[in-house]
């Protein structure tokens, strides 16, 4: 088994594992827990089928071909399918320059994403463009063949397609106007049964930044924060964040700004999820950091699960309480701390 191995050292860039060339290191541990695992499968089903009392006759070669007949497998299979071999084991080659995005485009192009055949060209453009988008690299030209995705039956397509618009739905004046033909379809995706759709839902809606929609985007966040997954909530929470300078720019909108502000002081009493409430206070920072009436009714609860929230939520609340307690509480005059102090001792 061991000769099947070259040691990894200063060899050049090109290593074999398993009559496998790979270029790098991941590509190279992914092959080798294939292997590994096919191996472990092998020995089971042996053992499985092995009666009482027998012994283990090993025949010459059996050990030492195991590896080798598992990577050319893998090479002929991933030839055959047109993939990268040296992704055979997983997604690898997405962050690699061999797909073109031409066709890429052609499979978005030509599936239908109604028919369960095309969802394997569909996943693979997918995952090549989120791939892209995490190398910094502008995929904002295949937005009008993504937003036409937004009804796909499958879930995990349907994940990635909402990430990929909630990146661009805001990148320019074509995407936006893309967004809104779709606009009916990210509503109806707010009641999916789905926590992370109508997350991912809320967040491409609230992204549109078009004052014609902004009625629609308050409906959809007073919706959701009454959803019962807190991560929805947590998300309705920051886009009210994120609508509130938009009002701004909008003549007569106090109306709507005092709805904003209700919708969050909701969330700040009657929510307990520290994950909400530590949005709801960021966002209550960016709306309103003057406003420390609003914490009358949450003040006692948010000092007993300030320690329950993240790094960046305690941050921005005890700045919010200590501004409550030299706004709200007698000062008891000076030296009184000392003499407290004192009578301890």
């Amino acid at each position: 088994m061991a000769n099947q191995f070259t040691e990894f050292g200063n060899h050049g860039p090109l290593q074999n594992v398993g009559n496998i060339q790979v270029s790098d290191l991941s590509s190279a541990a992914q092959m080798l827990e294939q292997t590994v695992l096919s191996s472990v499968q092998n020995a089971s089903d042996f053992l499985a089928d092995r009666k009482p009392g027998s012994h283990y006759s090993h025949a010459p070669g059996n050990s030492t071909s195991t590896f080798s007949q598992f990577g050319d497998q893998m090479v002929h299979a991933a030839t055959a399918k047109g993939m990268n071999p040296l992704a055979a084991g997983g997604d690898a080659h997405f962050f690699e320059d061999a797909i073109d995005p031409s066709t890429i485009r052609d499979y978005l192009l030509q599936s239908d994403p109604n028919h369960p055949g095309s969802h394997p060209k569909l996943l693979t453009s997918l995952k090549w463009l989120l791939a892209s988008m995490s190398k910094g690299k502008d995929v904002s030209d295949f937005f009008t063949h993504v937003v036409k995705l937004v009804g796909i039956s499958k879930l995990e397509l349907r994940k990635m397609v909402y990430m990929y618009l909630v990146h661009y739905a805001d990148h320019s004046l074509e995407c936006r106007e893309m967004a809104l033909l779709s606009i009916n379809a990210f509503q109806r995706a707010l009641s999916d049964a789905e926590p992370l759709i109508r997350a991912l839902a809320l967040r491409v809606l609230t992204s549109i930044n078009v004052p014609d929609v902004l009625q629609i985007q308050i409906l959809g966040v007073q919706t959701t924060s009454r959803d019962t997954s807190p991560y929805v909530r947590k998300c309705a929470a920051l886009a009210l964040a994120k609508l509130s300078p938009r009002l701004n720019l909008q003549p007569d909108s106090d109306d709507q700004h005092q709805i904003l502000v209700d919708i969050l002081v909701d969330l700040l009493n009657s929510d307990s999820a520290t994950m909400v409430l530590s949005s709801a206070v960021m966002a209550l920072s960016e709306i309103c950091p003057d406003q420390l009436e609003l914490l009358h009714g949450s003040y006692r609860k948010l000092c007993h699960l300030l320690t329950d929230m993240d790094e960046w939520g305690q941050v921005v609340l005890i700045g919010l309480l200590v501004r409550y307690c030299r706004t709200y509480f007698a000062n008891p005059g000076e030296g009184s701390a000392a003499l407290i102090d004192d009578e301890k001792i």
